[in-house]
């Protein structure tokens, strides 16, 4: 039965191999330099430091694989919430219109009672008229 490395898992085989590289090519190049190893062995080492830098960048290729799966579900969630907040806020947006006609409506029958109150009924006429056509534009 195989385990799946977790993110944690890779970063730190990772720092771990990178670290070897960098013992492997210190050691390289003390043991180059003090004749212990011939220019043949000392290229060879410097190829398995890099197939160990090729085995690192993979670990990294798969914590980003990782992180991507990881937020396939957050995202998903996200976006139906977004979906929902939208949605609600088209439920708001209706009801703030119904609400402004209601005002209106409010607002007109405020004025046609002004108006068969005032002394001068005519003379507010054009308020009235002026409340109406408001109305109208709103519906």
């Amino acid at each position: 039965m195989s385990k799946q490395l977790t993110i944690n898992d890779l970063k730190e085989q990772q720092s771990l191999i990178f670290k070897l590289i960098d013992v492997l090519n210190q050691r390289r190049t003390e043991l180059r330099l003090a004749r212990k190893i011939t220019r043949r062995q000392f290229r060879q080492l410097r190829r398995e430091a890099s197939e160990l830098d090729d085995i690192a960048i993979n670990y990294g290729l798969l914590m980003l694989r990782q992180i991507e799966t990881d937020l396939e579900e957050p995202g998903a969630a996200i976006k139906s919430a977004t979906e929902q907040v939208e949605n609600k806020i088209k439920e708001i947006e209706g009801f703030n219109e119904s609400l402004g006609i209601i005002i209106g409506v409010v607002d007109l029958f405020e004025e046609i009672v002004e108006t068969i109150a005032s002394p001068t009924p005519f003379a507010n006429i054009g308020g009235l008229v002026a409340n109406l056509q408001n109305l109208l534009n709103r519906v």
